[in-house]
C-alpha cells in the first residue's frame, strides 16, 4: 500500500511544525541572552566601604564559567585595608525589587584586588537585573 497525497502532506506538515518549534526555542534562548545586561550598577554598603572595600564593577558571568545550570555575577573588589568577612550580595531589578541573593566569604590583604564570582539560583531572571548590592 502506498502513501496517498494526504499522508505525504501530513508528514511534511509535521516536519515543518517540528522545525518551527526548534527554531522558536532557539530564538527564545537568543532573545533571553540578548536582553540580559552584561554590566550592572554597583551599590556598596557604607559599612563595607569604611572597612576598606571598594567595588568598581559587576558583570554577568557568561555561560560556561560556572557549573551547568548555575547563573551568577562577578565583581571586582579592591582591598584598601585587610579584610576578612562575610558578604551578602543582592541583585535588584529596575524597580529596586530583589530578584536574587548570594552569600560569600571574602578575604584579602591590604593593597590587593580580585574578581569574585557569586553564584545565584538557577531561577534568577538575569535579564531583569539592574543593580548589584553588596552588604
Amino acid at each position: 500500500m502506498g502513501c496517498g497525497p494526504s499522508d505525504r502532506t501530513q508528514r511534511l506538515e509535521d516536519r515543518a511544525a517540528e522545525k518551527a518549534q526548534q527554531l522558536g526555542a532557539r530564538l527564545s534562548e537568543g532573545v533571553d541572552k540578548a536582553l540580559a545586561r552584561d554590566t550592572y550598577t554597583v551599590k556598596l554598603d557604607p559599612a563595607l566601604a569604611a572597612k576598606g572595600l571598594q567595588v568598581t564593577r559587576a558583570d554577568r558571568i557568561k555561560d560556561g564559567r560556572l557549573k551547568p545550570g548555575i547563573k551568577g555575577v562577578t565583581f571586582y573588589v579592591i582591598f584598601n585595608e585587610r579584610f576578612a568577612g562575610n558578604l551578602e550580595l543582592r541583585v535588584l531589578d529596575r524597580e529596586n525589587r530583589e530578584v536574587g541573593r548570594s552569600y560569600l566569604r571574602l578575604q584579602g590583604p591590604k593593597g590587593s584586588a580580585k574578581w569574585v564570582n557569586a553564584p545565584l539560583d538557577p531561577h534568577t531572571p538575569m535579564e531583569a537585573i539592574e543593580v548589584v548590592e553588596l552588604r
